[in-house]
């Protein structure tokens, strides 16, 4: 006969052994919590219920700000690199990101003439 792993309850250092369930978390499909009885329940219902979002729902960092028009913030996505192949501006190795030939076509005052076929 197999063991079953005995659930701890996730309120705030209690430990005890956990016999119910979150009923919103089972709603959500949310991961497993699991409470020893209803009073510690409701003893950690404030800090619980954040876990309670949709994952679903449209990303908002400021969930207390009303946006005016139709853009909204999106989620940040991991650091592309760019293919070595790709040969790059001599700003991008500038740890400012400042571009050097541009600073020397300042100091020398020289403007690069170009005719209609470079454009």
């Amino acid at each position: 006969m197999m063991e079953v792993e005995e659930r701890r309850c996730e309120g705030l250092e209690c430990g005890k052994p956990a016999k119910l369930r979150c009923p919103t978390c089972i709603k959500l499909g949310l991961k497993d919590s699991f409470f020893c009885d209803q009073s510690c329940f409701k003893a950690n219902w404030a800090v619980h219920k954040n876990q309670h979002t949709d994952p679903n729902a449209p990303y908002n960092p400021w969930p207390n700000y009303n946006f005016t028009g139709p853009l909204r913030p999106a989620k940040l996505t991991p650091k592309r690199t760019v293919p070595q192949s790709i040969a790059r501006p001599d700003y991008a190795f500038h740890p400012e990101g400042v571009s050097f030939e541009e600073r020397q076509a300042k100091k020398n005052r020289e403007v690069k003439a170009s005719d209609f076929s470079c454009i």
